[in-house]
């Protein structure tokens, strides 16, 4: 028995990832994410201020790694799913072209993510354990990435 799945709720999904993860894409070496509301964002603190603002909003590395990777993990299952449903669309219909597009847009994207990951990398670099949870997330996304066979 297939799953059934309305259009509309794989792309509100879809939005979600873009929207929850954008930060990924443009992080440089040395900033910093936050978690509000379920989302990243890029910590835009004063530097100078930045550590004790931290400190007061209980943002952590910790638990922004943990938030990834408990997200990333998510998100390939949903990319998975994704592929699985265009893969058992009819060929002609309106959804197996949006389903296709909605794939290649999220294999696009984890490329990204991974090279704003690896600025994290960068940004925690003496921090093995932050190294080591980060590297694993960029090999899930980029092994996502590479298998992009139909």
């Amino acid at each position: 028995m297939s799953k059934v799945y309305k259009l509309n709720d794989v792309i509100s999904i879809s939005n979600d990832f873009d929207d929850k993860f954008a930060p990924l894409i443009n992080i440089k070496n040395n900033e910093k994410l936050i978690i509000y509301k379920e989302k990243l964002y890029l910590d835009t603190n004063n530097k100078i201020f930045q550590p004790l603002t931290r400190w007061w909003n209980n943002y952590n590395r910790n638990d922004t790694i943990d938030f990834i990777k408990q997200e990333m993990t998510t998100y390939l299952d949903f990319m998975v799913f994704v592929k699985e449903a265009y893969k058992h669309s009819n060929k002609n219909s309106e959804r197996y072209y949006y389903l296709y597009d909605i794939y290649n847009k999220h294999v696009e994207l984890t490329r990204k993510y991974s090279i704003g990951l690896k600025s994290l990398q960068v940004t925690y670099k003496h921090d093995k354990e932050i190294v080591k949870d980060v590297k694993s997330i960029c090999e899930k996304l980029n092994k996502v990435a590479t298998i992009n066979q139909y």
